[in-house]
């Protein structure tokens, strides 16, 4: 069963998309949500933009390579040697947050046998609230376990067949490209 979230530089599941079978991939599931409705009408992500020296970045989400371009979903260039830090240290933030979540709550891993499809999606989702109280409540560092552990990397916020196929639009690669623009002068200030 697929498992689609949205996580923040915190490790915390803001969106969670349950329930789809292991055989649709990434594009279908994100196309059939509730999270690409809202973004793609701007409902979702419609924050203030950062303007700075002529470059407007607007709220975005990161994404893997398995997703499709948009003005609101960055996701790797094609080419490796191009793929930023940045993008490189929220993959490992997300990374995190899931295998947290599965070494947590060892039923979303798998663990039992035989479970019911039908309520499979409600205890998943269980899980996922779970674990943001556990990423919000302050206990002591030898009782979180070590994938919860405070990590310099999360304290940074820099770090998102189908009906209807959706592609790389022209929006979104001029987005991503402002973006880069703006994350090389962040680099170089």
């Amino acid at each position: 069963m697929i498992v689609q979230g949205v996580v923040d530089h915190r490790m915390r599941f803001l969106d969670v998309n349950i329930g789809w079978p292991g055989s649709c991939n990434d594009r279908r599931v994100l196309r059939n949500s509730g999270l690409y409705r809202l973004c793609q009408g701007r409902d979702r992500l419609a924050g203030p933009a950062v303007e700075h020296m002529g470059l407007t970045i607007l709220e975005y989400i990161v994404g893997h390579g398995g997703y499709v371009l948009l003005p609101w979903l960055m996701i790797p260039f094609q080419r490796p040697e191009l793929v930023s830090a940045s993008h490189r240290t929220t993959r490992i933030i997300v990374e995190r947050a899931f295998g947290g979540l599965k070494e947590m709550w060892k039923y979303v891993g798998g663990v039992i046998r035989n479970p019911n499809i039908s309520t499979l999606p409600s205890a998943i989702h269980a899980c996922c609230i779970l674990h943001n109280i556990m990423m919000d409540i302050d206990i002591e560092e030898e009782a979180r376990p070590s994938f919860y552990i405070n990590d310099p990397l999360i304290d940074n916020p820099f770090l998102g067949d189908i009906s209807g196929d959706i592609a790389d639009t022209p929006e979104g690669i001029g987005a991503r490209q402002e973006l880069m623009e703006y994350l090389e002068m962040q680099e170089i200030c």
